[in-house]
């Protein structure tokens, strides 16, 4: 089996994605431009570390997990797609533990090409990707009937197709790099809870759960 159900980091929820080596598997392409990346001076041998890329990590579950992480000696790659300013208070907090960080703007509503800022930031930081953590997301306050295609498109694009574009590039990239990863995509409560108003929501929190299980069964 290429992975174990359940595994992943410390706190992950059951069905998180752990690639495995498997010979031959083709790497990730690279992106197209590298964001700014500065090492911490702390850091002597900063490409040595493991890289976590966080997406949605400008504020929330995202820079807490960044900042974590971070702790746990790990460099990290943030994703921002409104607040920039967010992203870099992220960014100094993770540096102020010693480690590097790169910041990259990243809009899920332009899939596939938004994907390859994944790529841009574990090349920054030395072309490793060991862990993936989905944050990104949004929703609607809508009531079903008044809901448009758009509407949905927009937050199944955000909150599903994105981190399924996003886990296959670090799948691929952790598969070449022979050592395996961790792939965390952040679901809610209403993968399983409906909520008024958010129809689209629900349906790609649901959706990615499943998803996830998927990837744990076959990665």
């Amino acid at each position: 089996k290429a992975v174990r159900r359940g595994a992943g980091l410390p706190g992950a929820a059951p069905g998180t994605a752990v690639p495995r080596p498997c010979p031959g598997a083709p790497a990730a392409a690279h992106g197209r431009r590298a964001p700014q990346e500065v090492p911490a001076m702390s850091d002597p041998t900063p490409a040595a570390a493991p890289v976590a890329v966080i997406t949605g990590a400008d504020s929330g579950i995202g820079r807490a997990t960044a900042v974590r992480l971070a702790e746990a000696g790990l460099d990290i790659g943030i994703t921002w797609h409104s607040d920039e300013k967010g992203a870099e208070e992220t960014a100094e907090e993770v540096r102020s533990q010693g480690r590097r960080a790169a910041v990259t703007r990243m809009d899920l509503t332009r899939l596939p090409g938004a994907a390859d800022a994944l790529d841009e930031l574990a090349d920054a930081l030395g072309g490793r990707v060991d862990v993936l953590v989905n944050c990104s997301g949004t929703g609607t306050a809508t009531p079903y009937l008044d809901l448009g295609l758009d509407d949905l498109r927009r937050v199944l694009d955000v909150d599903l197709a994105g981190p399924f574009l996003l886990g296959q590039k670090a799948a691929r990239r952790m598969i070449a790099q022979g050592d395996g990863g961790r792939i965390v995509n952040v679901t809610s409560v209403h993968e399983h809870q409906p909520r008024v108003g958010a129809a689209p929501y629900c349906a790609a929190k649901g959706g990615l759960g499943l998803l996830t299980q998927v990837m744990a069964l076959e990665l």
